[in-house]
């Protein structure tokens, strides 16, 4: 019971984080400053709408099985929703291996890094502005790290981390 709710909040975290490192990604200031008619310079709105959207996700190994399953949905209901195309490239490795990569300059649109230290690296490097944090509510932290706890005697009574402490485990 315990490890399939952690499992729905896994879930129900990643669907989450997908969707807010998706919005802000996908969401591009204009640049254009000519207010001509002129569609030569300045692509028509329907041009734009069909060119396809190709983003980088560059990512720690082991959330690679939870974005196959959310990217498909999430480029499905962004096509519905906007008529736009979302195309992905995928890196996935090491924490700290994909932190190196992009600092070595590996081009990412959305990096999701499992430690803080990896993320301060790339802040370091230049890559992303001190303050990055204040930007999105909750620190720009969309999840952290889920941990569930597998007994093989259930009758031990371990319902949380404190039960670990007791002198009968």
């Amino acid at each position: 019971m315990q490890i399939r709710a952690s499992a729905q909040l896994v879930g129900c975290v990643l669907t989450g984080l997908a969707l807010n490192w998706i919005v802000v990604a996908c969401s591009s200031p204009n640049t254009a400053s000519n207010s001509s008619p002129n569609t030569t310079q300045n692509p028509a709105p329907q041009a734009q709408a069909n060119k396809p959207i190709k983003l980088t996700l560059v990512s720690y190994a082991v959330t690679k099985s939870a974005y196959e399953k959310i990217i498909p949905k999430f480029a499905e209901q962004w096509k519905a929703q906007t008529g736009q195309t979302v195309e992905f490239e995928q890196s996935y490795g090491g924490s700290g291996s994909q932190t190196r990569a992009v600092i070595d300059g590996l081009e990412a649109d959305v990096v999701a890094l499992a430690l803080a230290g990896d993320t301060a690296k790339i802040e370091k490097a230049g890559l992303i502005q001190p303050g990055w944090e204040q930007e999105l509510p909750n620190e720009s932290i969309v999840h952290k790290s889920v941990a569930a706890l597998v007994v093989r005697d259930p009758n031990l009574g371990v319902k949380g981390w404190s039960d670990l402490t007791r002198d009968d485990i």
